[in-house]
């Protein structure tokens, strides 16, 4: 994987001198430098688990994050699954599901409307086409939704997000230990085919060492399951690309594995296992993380080195 961390520099290094290299080029020169773009940009070769990696996986990546709630939302305008812009994405992090308190599995963070809601009387359309259930799927909701979309857009993956904020303490369960990872992956994939999904997303918030770091709500699980954490997490990661590829093999198609991940000084102080990195395919930073109003000061949002003035993240 870490030969493929460096093709993917590459890649990016690569793209980006061919980008710069156009001014003051002759049109000849410009053909062979987007050539050699595309090339470069389509290379794929396997990933740590010895599966052939999807055509373009190199490719820039442009991900939104479906807020599963904002259907019933006024404040989200009760956005839905069909008014995203599927034409602008390469990916979609469907959020969220959850796995369950008290089998670990993962289900479905509202039922009623992901699987089971018909939505009668009410009409969903995208750019002007009404978009209609699949009575064949053996599911409705936004999930059914979300299947015909992947039919009008076939080059989007669309991954089911699983944590989140408020949906993170089921998963300091799930990494407390090796059989419960092992019970949780197999869900997942069970999970993924039922529901036509392409992977998964962990946005476990957050493996840190770091004391306190997450929801308020979650200390209780949380903060006597903290030490070790980095190095469970990393063990968990690795079995859910072990079961992933697994699946993958067997069905024929590349199944995503990837992950947000905070970039505040503090939380990642204490998270002290970067191994799982070498088993995602990308990652999302969540870079709202960097400060906040939790802050003694405002600073930069994305310094590239820490400001010796900074007394809050200068430890880190």
């Amino acid at each position: 994987m870490k030969k493929a961390c460096k093709r993917v520099i590459a890649t990016v290094l690569t793209t980006a001198l061919s980008v710069s290299c156009l001014t003051g080029m002759g049109k000849e020169s410009e053909v062979k430098a987007a050539e050699t773009e595309k090339e470069t940009v389509q290379t794929t070769g396997e990933n740590a688990f010895g599966v052939t990696l999807p055509g373009g996986y190199n490719n820039r990546k442009v991900v939104g994050y479906f807020p599963n709630y904002a259907i019933n939302s006024e404040a989200h305008k009760n956005f839905d699954v069909t008014q995203l812009q599927w034409d602008k994405l390469t990916h979609v992090q469907y959020a969220f599901a959850m796995a369950d308190s008290q089998t670990l599995e993962l289900v479905p963070s509202d039922p009623e409307n992901d699987v089971e809601n018909k939505f009668e009387g009410r009409e969903f359309y995208h750019k002007g086409e009404k978009i209609e259930m699949d009575d064949t799927l053996g599911y409705y909701g936004q999930f059914n939704l979300m299947h015909t979309m992947k039919e009008k857009y076939p080059d989007v993956t669309v991954l089911i997000s699983t944590g989140g904020w408020g949906a993170s303490q089921s998963l300091w369960k799930v990494t407390e230990n090796e059989e419960n990872m092992n019970k949780f992956a197999d869900s997942a994939v069970e999970f993924i085919r039922k529901y036509g999904f392409d992977g998964i997303d962990i946005d476990f918030e957050y493996p840190s060492e770091t004391s306190q770091s997450g929801n308020p709500a979650d200390f209780e699980i949380s903060e006597p399951l903290r030490p070790g954490i980095g190095d469970r997490y990393s063990q968990f990661i690795k079995i859910m690309g072990e079961k992933l590829a697994e699946a993958s093999k067997e069905d024929g198609k590349y199944y995503w594995l990837t992950s947000a991940v905070t970039a505040s000084s503090w939380v990642l102080g204490g998270q002290k296992n970067t191994e799982f990195l070498d088993y995602l395919d990308f990652v999302s930073v969540m870079s709202y993380d960097y400060h906040g109003g939790w802050n003694e000061y405002v600073e930069n949002q994305a310094n590239i080195y820490a400001d010796p003035a900074d007394r809050e993240t200068l430890p880190w």
